[in-house]
């Protein structure tokens, strides 16, 4: 078995910069405000008034969530102690090695404490379903996407409404912005910083 899960450094658009319950004090900044996501309040952006970034003071960042456990003790030690929110996860290994029935345990683990999103493009949400009931998976909290329409993804992460989102797999997702087909370099690289950018936003934790 070859499995990996690869932590994927952040990729901060150059006119944002997303934390996690930030508070301001400086009267010449442009703070919007607060929305609330999986865990709790978070501020989108900060920027001042003319549009450059605003530098954060680290005392001032408050209420930073800490690592959610898997409910696998393995799967905690690769990812050092549990699932970041905010972070973006790559699980890789050869085909049938067993990545999608991995995920779905991680995902119904997590779903026992958290909202999960299990979004499919390669199976529909009823064979997900066959595969949850010969791995005995029951949580209540889990929803299962079928698309390749990588917006719908975009859309469910960026709403802040799940603590985990697992894409299964990337190579079969499409943004409707490029004309490229599903898989081909542009698409994923594409997508993966999209998919990036809605998880840090919305501090949602994110395994593709």
């Amino acid at each position: 078995m070859n499995t990996e899960i690869t932590n994927l450094e952040p990729q901060v658009a150059e006119e944002e910069i997303s934390i996690s319950s930030l508070i301001m004090d400086d009267a010449d900044s442009d703070t919007p405000p607060a929305t609330t996501g999986a865990e709790g309040p978070i501020v989108m952006r900060v920027r001042k008034r003319d549009g450059t970034l605003q530098p954060v003071d680290v005392n001032k960042i408050v209420n930073v969530a800490l690592a959610c456990s898997t409910g696998l003790k393995e799967v905690d030690l690769v990812f050092g102690s549990g699932l970041v929110p905010g972070s973006l996860s790559l699980l890789s290994g050869d085909p049938g090695v067993g990545k999608s029935t991995l995920v779905l345990q991680i995902a119904a683990a997590v779903a026992q404490s958290k909202a999960v999103l299990y979004a499919t493009g390669e199976e529909s949400a009823r064979q997900v379903k066959l595969r949850a009931d010969r791995l005995g998976v029951n949580a209540a909290a889990l929803d299962i996407l079928a698309t390749t329409t990588a917006d719908d993804i975009f859309q469910e992460i960026s709403a802040g409404k799940y603590g985990l989102v697992i894409v299964d797999s990337i190579q079969t997702m499409a943004s409707a912005n490029l004309p490229a087909a599903p898989g081909t370099p542009s698409q994923i690289t594409s997508v993966a910083n999209q998919i990036m950018t809605a998880a840090k936003t919305s501090h949602t934790a994110v395994i593709i």
